[in-house]
């Protein structure tokens, strides 16, 4: 299957996962991944102008949101990936691959899709049944503002203003269908809705939106 073509821009953040070879959980523990992680997102800002709105490690992968201002995600993603692959091989003792593929992106284009993708994100560890809400999951920037940038590139005026009621809402179920419906958006190259093929429904979005 060929590669698809990266579509390289510094108007619209992308969003941006990865997981490990056949699945294997990130060794040697997820708190020594996670600092490796950071510490190689601090080193990106540097180095290549990213943008990191949002990211969440889980036990297998990682799921972030990015902007590039410099439009060069190819040169940015293959340092973060070529360098937290390194770290975490060196930290666990590993000669094998840590990615068993290269990271998936797709492209968000509106203020809508990025608020999905911001409480998808969110939401990995509560859906895996990890956490009881999203901020007591230790391994996500909701921990670390800080070091991310909170404007959201200009695309989170559908998010939460106040802090408690982000939190509300990220922690606030989506019904089966959307999941899903956001889950297979994301496996595009562009954000893009469809049709059910178990119900042949299209979810409409705003619905679930705090601040349409």
């Amino acid at each position: 299957m060929p590669r698809k073509q990266l579509i390289r821009t510094n108007q619209y953040p992308y969003h941006i996962n990865a997981r490990s070879n056949n699945q294997d959980w990130f060794l040697p523990t997820l708190d020594i991944c996670f600092s490796i992680f950071l510490e190689v997102i601090k080193k990106t800002k540097e180095k290549y102008n990213f943008e990191f709105h949002h990211f969440v490690l889980m036990s297998n992968h990682f799921h972030m949101i990015v902007s590039t201002p410099d439009e060069n995600l190819d040169k940015g993603m293959r340092y973060f990936m070529t360098e937290t692959s390194k770290k975490i091989a060196r930290a666990s003792n590993r000669v094998n691959k840590i990615y068993g593929q290269r990271y998936h992106w797709t492209l968000i284009i509106d203020s809508i899709q990025y608020a999905h993708a911001v409480k998808y994100l969110y939401r990995n560890p509560l859906e895996a049944n990890i956490t009881k809400r999203c901020e007591l999951y230790k391994y996500s920037s909701l921990r670390l503002p800080q070091l991310f940038t909170e404007n959201g590139a200009g695309f989170d005026e559908h998010l939460p203003l106040e802090k408690f009621e982000f939190l509300k809402w990220i922690n606030e179920p989506y019904t089966r269908l959307t999941q899903e419906t956001i889950d297979q958006a994301l496996k595009k190259s562009v954000f893009k809705v469809t049709r059910s093929r178990k119900t042949n429904q299209k979810v409409d979005l705003h619905r679930y939106l705090k601040n349409s």
